[in-house]
């Protein structure tokens, strides 16, 4: 976004997209456990050891708080074409700040301490439209609006301030990195920190593999039921089971894709926009909602919460049989989950020889000899896929498997509740859909923890806080008929005690 001429100054760089939102969030909810100091929230790597320690609850954001810091420090040392070492990592959360002094983006007073580090790199996890923005005072002052994903960077010598902000409903919160040309403590809390993970990751496969019979039986009882293997879909990691879902938790869900996701996620093919139209196929519709989106939606009361609910707990229950049946002796992690239904725009269009999703693999590129390149930008951290139907009332769509020259090899036709599970690096692909509507959800998974799909735990937490506040107003609305009740009933008794007066009183009269 802007390099050191336009900054006026050496190493000084200006860089977008090193966070999504919802890591941003997910960093700034973890700063906010800590005790507030002065308007201050800060957590550092060593503080964040203990929390873990404590309870593996946080662990998605130790290790989202260590690669953040790992890809910033790697980029500085493409960048310098050297080695660094961490000095700082800490995440800063400020609510105000009134000028008192230079603040520093330490969040210290200039006069208050010495530039610590060679390097500082600075990621805001905010978004703040005016105030608050880091600014480089000379040769002439340039101010650089926070942006969650924005990193700054610059040498520790540079004064870099924060400016002033006052308004109550803005928070700033900061990933500071602070490298050196020589090891400190913050490297050494950093292995600890991997060290830590690897012994809860080694803690977790062991677990995995002394219950997978026991997780099979449970679903089997669920009437989860597997109808094709491997012999029968011509590959090694493949099969297709019956079952996942009744008809009413399917057209739960398919009304749930069908409100959602027209404020939801569909394919970002033109510039800027969502469009509805495939970006595969003039002739198909693709709508889409993510975990993140419907948990929103749930939050804005657009959609109710237990809908949200059954979206996660079938996709868990994909999830544990891909799992389990092919007998994987790592976990499986969610990496990217979606509810999509793709829409035959005419439905007199039955001699289309195009595909609604064309030939490819999850994990690799495919190439014109029939070979996978697994490089970015291909989504190489996948390692297996799941698919869940939610309907059949639809012509065409079948999903296919094919060989390295696309011909099809073998192919399922959806039905409410049918999964198929599949080795991400397998080619597939589906069928034009020739009339009707076509919703599945689809899940990627991953077997490195790293790259766990944070919008699962995000939305946990979202719906533990809508589900409280019905809770709360249906107490409430249970409180207040209990009241009406009591008003009228007491009502109901003065109005007869003033009858019985009268009677009484007309009695003495006569």
């Amino acid at each position: 976004m802007a390099e050191p001429n336009d900054l006026f100054g050496d190493y000084r760089l200006v860089v977008d997209g090193f966070l999504r939102e919802d890591q941003c969030q997910e960093l700034v909810d973890f700063a906010a456990l800590q005790e507030d100091k002065n308007g201050f929230r800060t957590i550092s790597i060593l503080e964040a050891i203990k929390k873990i320690n404590e309870s593996h609850d946080q662990e998605i954001t130790l290790r989202l708080f260590l690669r953040s810091s790992s890809i910033a420090k790697h980029f500085m040392q493409r960048y310098l074409n050297h080695n660094l070492y961490h000095h700082t990592t800490r995440i800063i959360c400020k609510d105000k700040w009134d000028g008192n002094c230079f603040m520093t983006e330490t969040g210290k007073c200039s006069n208050e301490s010495l530039p610590q580090g060679t390097f500082h790199a600075i990621t805001y996890l905010t978004d703040i439209e005016k105030d608050a923005g880091s600014f480089f005072p000379k040769p002439d002052e340039i101010i650089i609006r926070p942006k969650c994903g924005r990193m700054v960077t610059y040498k520790s010598s540079d004064p870099v301030g924060v400016k002033p902000f006052s308004d109550p409903d803005i928070q700033r919160c900061v990933l500071l990195n602070v490298f050196d040309n020589t090891p400190s403590q913050d490297e050494i809390n950093h292995i600890d920190a991997s060290l830590l993970l690897k012994k809860i990751d080694q803690q977790r496969v062991k677990v995995n593999s002394n219950d997978r019979k026991k997780v099979l039986k449970t679903l089997k009882e669920q009437g989860v039921e597997v109808t094709m293997t491997s012999k029968d879909l011509r590959g090694k990691e493949r099969f297709v089971a019956d079952g996942l879902a009744s008809d009413e938790e399917c057209e739960a869900l398919i009304e749930l894709a069908n409100v959602g996701s027209v404020r939801g996620d569909g394919y970002k093919h033109q510039q800027g926009t969502v469009s509805l139209i495939s970006p595969h196929t003039k002739h198909e519709m693709f709508q889409g909602l993510t975990v993140a989106r419907a948990a929103k939606l749930a939050k804005e009361k657009v959609i109710g919460p237990d809908s949200v609910d059954l979206y996660l707990k079938l996709a868990e229950k994909g999830r544990l049989m891909v799992e389990k049946y092919l007998n994987l002796t790592r976990p499986l992690y969610f990496d990217f989950t979606h509810l999509v239904c793709r829409t035959a725009v005419d439905d007199e269009a039955v001699d289309r020889k195009d595909l609604s999703h064309p030939i490819h693999a999850d994990n690799c590129l495919l190439q014109p000899d029939g070979t996978c390149l697994k490089e970015v930008p291909a989504y190489i951290q996948r390692d297996y896929s799941g698919i869940i139907y939610l309907n059949q009332e639809f012509d065409g769509g079948e999903f296919i498997f094919a060989y390295p020259n696309k011909s099809e090899q073998t192919s399922v036709k959806p039905k409410c509740g049918r999964l198929v599970g599949f080795n991400a690096a397998d080619l597939h692909g589906v069928k034009a859909v020739l009339k009707g509507q076509r919703c599945c959800l689809a899940m990627w998974y991953t077997q490195d923890p790293n790259f766990k799909e944070l919008a699962h735990n995000q939305a946990q937490k979202v719906l533990k806080v809508v589900h409280a506040e019905v809770e709360a107003e249906e107490n409430d609305e249970k409180d207040n008929e209990s009241q009406t009740s009591k008003e009228e009933g007491r009502t109901e008794t003065s109005s007869k005690d003033t009858k019985s007066e009268d009677i009484l009183g007309h009695s003495d009269e006569l």
